[in-house]
C-alpha cells in the first residue's frame, strides 16, 4: 500500500478536460492584454485624429463605459467567457470608436 501511495504522489494525472482549462485560461488572459492594447490603439489614433486631449479623453471614456455595458450584458444573459466572447470584446472597442467620434 506504502508504494502505491509513493507512486501516485510522484505520478502525473493527464486528461483532455485540462486542455479546455488551458485554453480557457489563456482566452481570458488573452482578452485582458487585446483590450488594453486596443485601448491604447484607440487612444493614439483619437488623439491623432481630434487634436484635442478633451475630447480624446471623454471619447476614451465613451468606449470604457461601452465595453462596460458589453460586459454587462455579457453577464445578464448569463454567458461564459469564451473565444466568440473575446471577439465580441475585442471588436466592440473598434466600434465604439465610430460612436465616440
Amino acid at each position: 500500500m506504502y508504494i502505491i501511495a509513493l507512486f501516485l504522489r510522484f505520478s502525473w494525472f493527464v486528461s483532455p478536460q485540462f486542455l479546455f482549462y488551458d485554453l480557457m485560461r489563456e482566452v481570458i488572459r488573452g482578452t485582458y492584454t487585446s483590450l488594453i492594447y486596443s485601448m491604447i490603439f484607440a487612444l493614439v489614433v483619437l488623439l491623432l485624429t481630434s487634436g484635442n486631449v478633451v475630447i480624446t479623453l471623454y471619447a476614451m471614456l465613451t468606449i470604457v463605459f461601452i465595453i462596460a455595458d458589453t460586459v454587462g450584458i455579457f453577464v445578464l444573459c448569463g454567458w461564459e467567457l469564451s473565444i466568440l466572447e473575446t471577439i465580441i470584446i475585442i471588436m466592440s472597442v473598434g466600434l465604439s470608436v465610430d460612436f465616440s467620434k
